[in-house]
């Protein structure tokens, strides 16, 4: 029997997920992503990874990572096309697509994680942070606006990268967590500190 988890559906009814099949000990040695579509059921990969975190947008357009045994690498399928996004020894992470087929996710080399994002009309990835902190949970709108949190050194801070600018929302002294953007650019935020706990919201100009 056929292990089908964590399904994702967009606003058309199609519906993307992961599967395997459990070898004669009950074991899953792989998962593959399957999309159900039009009344048919596609299985879009066949290989010998863990195909995870798959996401679907409102074109039908698929992304996932590759788990390895040490390292994971980003995947696309575009317009019926399948895509390798990285090719590295490292772990892609926390995978987002929009609907204008913008992507982000995070990536950790080893010593920290590091936030890249590929734009539609991007031909290669841009790496947006670069330092010495982790830099955790990207997200995107259809504008390309990325929002994540940033360790600052002292505790978790919100960033915002937009038209090749990055900057800090936040400066503080307690953890600002788990951002969330909207078409417009507004940012929401978990406040989490013995001094102030809440949701906090930015405003796009």
């Amino acid at each position: 029997m056929s292990d089908d988890q964590y399904p994702k559906i967009n606003a058309g009814g199609e519906i993307a997920w992961i599967a395997g099949q459990p070898d004669s000990k009950g074991k899953i040695e792989d998962y593959n992503v399957f999309l159900y579509s039009g009344g048919n059921i596609t299985q879009i990969t066949n290989d010998q990874a863990f195909n995870v975190q798959v996401r679907i947008n409102a074109s039908g357009d698929l992304m996932w990572r590759a788990k390895g045994d040490a390292s994971s690498d980003i995947f696309t399928r575009i317009n019926g096309t399948i895509r390798q996004i990285t090719t590295n020894e490292h772990l892609e992470l926390f995978p987002q697509m929009t609907d204008t087929g913008h992507l982000v996710w995070e990536m950790n080399d080893g010593t920290d994680d590091e936030i890249f994002v590929k734009l539609s009309q991007d031909q290669e990835p841009r790496q947006i942070t670069a330092n010495d902190h982790d830099d955790c949970q990207p997200v995107i709108n259809d504008s390309g606006t990325v929002a994540w949190q940033g360790d600052d050194g002292e505790d978790k801070e919100i960033f915002i990268y937009s038209n090749g600018v990055t900057t800090q929302l936040t400066n503080n002294s307690v953890n600002d967590l788990a951002p969330q953007i909207d078409a417009k650019g507004n940012v929401a935020w978990l406040v989490s500190g013995d001094s102030a706990h809440g949701i906090y919201l930015y405003l796009a100009s």
